[in-house]
């Protein structure tokens, strides 16, 4: 068993009670600027302390030690798999501790979605403290196993583009990484007979490129992929794109890009609380940023599991132009 990291643990620096916040750091190594922030943040803030995540110490096992040693909050500094991740922990334990987002990662799509993609966006909400009840994404595989998704989760050619990502493309590119991804692996696309089965509706089957489960509104630096989700109403929006061209499908990402995109023939849309997905062949998922091999997966809402504080822009309904 993995002893624990001595700094939480500390009784003289963070004994139970005098913690008042965990910051959980994500790789890479933060920038010059990023390291200034958290400095000051350490620095003003009495009781707060830092832990980066490693090989041994992945973000859920921080977020899940800070929590016993009686964090009264916890910051994700990182991209959308951290944020996740700590969002997971809090919601698994159904704690009423809240957390915050410093968006350090490449995507960073669930603070753009709560308002706080912008680093001076995310340092006010720290002061603001302005909370939110927010839905977290159950997703269980055939086999059983079952994590949380705070955002999305992309299977198909999604899976493809991250898979063909690593981090010395994503530091050059930053959010533009998975635009430069898509055009790599759209000639070789891989097309996925699904049978879809949203609540208790009949199954139907199609034939697609990727599927998106979401509760908040980008995925991939900026994609907007689910234009009218709320991530408090309790409900997923299901995005389908079928077996188009990898023309039309670059066209159809640059739309998305720029704005809310209407369904049409290769794009379809569902709403529901629960979404079954039987693939062939098996597709393989991203979920918020992080890649695990699936075949069939049940997704589920769970309503307001997870306290987030939230940047002064945030709108529970998108402005979607007509």
């Amino acid at each position: 068993m993995t002893e624990p990291k001595p700094d939480l643990y500390d009784e003289n620096a963070t004994s139970k009670g005098m913690l008042r916040a965990t910051i959980i750091l994500g790789r890479p190594e933060p920038t010059d600027a990023q390291t200034e922030i958290l400095e000051t943040l350490l620095a003003s803030r009495p009781g707060w302390v830092l832990e980066t995540i490693g090989d041994e110490w992945p973000p859920d096992e921080l977020a899940r030690a800070a929590l016993e040693a009686g964090a009264e909050m916890l910051v994700a500094a990182g991209g959308d798999g951290t944020v996740s991740a700590v969002a997971g922990v809090l919601a698994a334990a159904e704690s009423e501790v809240p957390m915050a987002i410093l968006p350090f990662g490449t995507a960073n799509d669930f603070a753009r979605t709560i308002g706080v993609l912008a680093m001076d966006e995310a340092l006010a909400a720290l002061d603001a403290a302005d909370e939110h009840a927010m839905d977290i994404i159950r997703v269980r595989s055939v086999d059983g196993d079952e994590r949380f998704v705070l955002n999305v989760a992309n299977g198909g050619l999604a899976w493809d583009i991250g898979d063909s990502l690593d981090g010395e493309k994503k530091g050059r590119w930053g959010a533009l990484a998975y635009a430069r991804g898509a055009l790599d692996v759209l000639a070789s696309r891989v097309v996925h007979q699904v049978a879809i089965q949203v609540d208790e509706e009949p199954a139907q089957r199609r034939e697609v490129l990727t599927v998106a489960v979401s509760s908040g509104r980008t995925c991939g630096g900026g994609l907007m992929i689910a234009p009218t989700a709320d991530p408090e109403d309790g409900v997923l929006e299901v995005t389908l794109l079928g077996d188009v061209p990898p023309a039309t499908a670059a066209a159809l990402a640059t739309r998305m890009r720029l704005g809310a995109v209407p369904v049409d023939d290769s794009l379809e849309r569902f709403l529901g609380k629960q979404v079954t997905i039987d693939s062939d062949p098996p597709m393989r998922f991203v979920l918020d940023g992080e890649l695990v091999p699936e075949s069939q997966v049940t997704f589920s809402i769970v309503p307001n599991a997870v306290r987030i504080w939230v940047g002064a822009g945030y709108r529970r309904e998108p402005s979607i132009p007509d």
